[in-house]
Formats: C-alpha cells, structure tokens, sequence
C-alpha cells in the first residue's frame, strides 16, 4: 500500500558561514526521506551566504529562501517557525550537517510514537573533521510522558545527576525535532541571545512545562562541527555577568512554573559548568598572568557564586573536580588557576 509520507520541516538560520554552507546544505538535499521543506534564513549575511541559497533553491524546489536584517539566531529560528508548514520542525545550525537518514529514521519514531519532541545523539566534529566523540542518549525508555518529563527529562537535560552520569541529552534544540502541533499550542518561539546567551537553554526551559510526550532514539544523527568564528567560542569579558543573568533568568522562570526542586537543584550544577568554562576562557586568552588571576579572583569573590556552589555536593564528583571546587569555595586564586591548567591545558 502506498503511504503519503509526512511533510518534515528544517529551519536553517544562515549567518556569514559561506566556508560551511554548502556542506550543510549537501547533508540536507540528500535526505533519504525526500517529503521536506528546507527553510532557509539569511540573517542578513555580508558574504556569499545569500547567493549560495538563492542557487540552491533554484536546484531544488524545497529550499524556500528568506531574506530578513540582522537579529541573531534565536529569531532567524522563528522566523522559520513562521513559515514552515511540516508535521515536525528540526532546527539545523548552517555550520553543522546531519547524517543522510535522520529525517527518515526520526519521522518512523514519530509516526509509532506521536511524540511532541524526539530526542537524537550527536558527534563533536574537530576543525580537521575529524569525529571527536559521540554522544548517545543514554536512557532506559524510548518514551516517557506526562510527570515523567518534569521529573526524570528536563533535569537530566539540564545537568547530569548527581553520580555524574552523562544522559546526552542536550538542552539545546539542534538534536531534537519537535512537533508542529506542539509549536501551535503553546505560541512557542525562542528568545534572542542578545538577551540571554544560550538562548536554548531558556527558551527549552520554557517549553517543557507544556511537553507531553519526550521520545529518545538512541542513535547520533548531528554533526556538531568546530567553528572557531562561532560566538560561542569567542573569548569576550563579559561572559560570567552574562551567564550569571542566565542562570538568575533560569531560576526565576522555574519558579513561576512552579517546577520541582531536583530541576533547581541542577540549575546550580549547570551553572557552575559554565563558571569553570569561563574561567578556563581567561587561562587560555592572551591576557597577562596578572591580569588573568585579577580576572579570576573577582569572580570567585561574587557573593553569588558562592552562595550558588554551597548548593554543590562536591564530594560526588571526581577528584580533579572535586579539588576546583573546594578552591573555588576557598577563593584560593592561584590554586584554581594552576588547577585549570592541568585539567584543561595551559593553551597558546
């Protein structure tokens, strides 16, 4: 019997990534599962990123192409929920590509399990595209509905639990696919990284009170590729005031959904990853030793910081780990600071 296949929609923002461009697109066109439409948004690109998706949409009468001004990827994103029509939207950065069955494989989970968002694995891809590891969801039910998602899915999207073991599943919304009619219901859309960096982590957090049904393949179908262009790479000072307005966003928004205290409680963990990162950012900039450790010290003396790392158990994590945070709590400067080498590298 011949069966319609369901219309899949794919949303990808566009932003001055013309080295990167046409390999995505390639992963895209040449989807084993042939009903979709490819919604193109050129964020008011200064390259040739507009023409190389005004060719490609001459090619194939999928791409639709939209030409919009400058507003970052978070409205790019919604500007193709806007216009896409699918059953089920995915949200692919310009500068990553998926593998040639994901549409397929996820629209056959789709279709059994109907499903608001379905979850995939990915691979972290190095500059010499070279595959640097892979990250399964690693989960033990393909479906999980109702107070399930509160309470076992969003925290462990989140942070991993407190054992410190990695679930893969990312609260970021390039490996999933979300229902259309999910989209519909709740008005949902993403807010701009201009206002919070990381945009996906608030806005998912703002949708998953209205999810009912999470289904988890566990396959990697995305590619996230290293871009050192990208923002999220870019060495800038501002980024723990920036985090630290997230993290006081994120904690705000859980209470007035009223979400459980094992989602707040991760909140805390994931904010100190982000702490560590931003750290680690100024070991390896091209400031002075001094100006390095002037940079440190100020953010270990936040008083919010350590009020939020006092909320840590430090003794379930791992010993290199275990010795940053007690340094941090401490505000032992030259302590981290050496810590941070041996654990990271000393970088260039």
């Amino acid at each position: 019997m011949f069966v319609i296949e369901k219309l899949a929609s794919i949303i990808v923002p566009v932003y001055n990534v013309e080295q990167y461009l046409e390999r995505c697109l390639q992963s895209l066109v040449n989807q084993t599962y042939a009903n979709i439409e490819i919604i193109l948004v050129d964020d008011g690109s200064t390259d040739k990123c507009p023409e190389i998706c005004e060719r490609w949409a001459v090619n194939d009468r999928r791409i639709k192409v939209i030409h919009k001004q400058n507003a970052g990827l978070g409205y790019a994103r919604n500007t193709g929920i806007d216009y896409a029509v699918g059953e089920y939207l995915f949200f692919i950065d310009s500068d990553d590509y998926i593998a040639l069955d994901t549409v397929e494989k996820i629209m056959k989970i789709a279709e059994r399990t109907n499903a608001e968002i379905i979850q995939f694995g990915s691979f972290d891809v190095d500059k010499n595209n070279i595959i640097k590891s892979r990250n399964i969801p690693n989960m033990k039910n393909e479906i999980y509905r109702g107070k399930e998602i509160l309470d076992i899915i969003l925290p462990n999207m989140i942070a991993t639990d407190l054992q410190g073991t990695k679930m893969h599943l990312p609260l970021n919304a390039c490996s999933k696919a979300f229902s259309h009619s999910l989209i519909l219901r709740t008005g949902w859309r993403f807010v701009s990284e201009r206002k919070f960096i990381s945009e996906d982590h608030y806005s998912l957090l703002c949708l998953m009170n209205d999810v009912q049904s999470f289904a988890i393949i566990s396959e990697a179908f995305y590619y996230y590729c290293e871009n050192q262009n990208s923002l999220s790479r870019t060495f800038r000072s501002d980024r723990y005031e920036q985090y630290k307005k997230l993290y006081n966003a994120c904690k705000e928004k859980c209470d007035e959904l009223g979400y459980n205290q094992k989602v707040k409680d991760r909140l805390a963990y994931l904010h100190m990853n982000y702490v560590i990162w931003v750290l680690h950012g100024y070991i390896v900039s091209n400031l002075s030793i001094k100006n390095k450790k002037l940079a440190l010290n100020k953010i270990i003396n936040d008083n919010d910081l350590q009020l939020i790392i006092r909320q840590i158990d430090i003794k379930k994590e791992k010993f290199t780990k275990r010795l940053l945070y007690f340094a941090i709590k401490q505000r032992w400067t030259n302590a981290i600071y050496l810590l941070l080498q041996i654990r990271y590298g000393r970088g260039k």
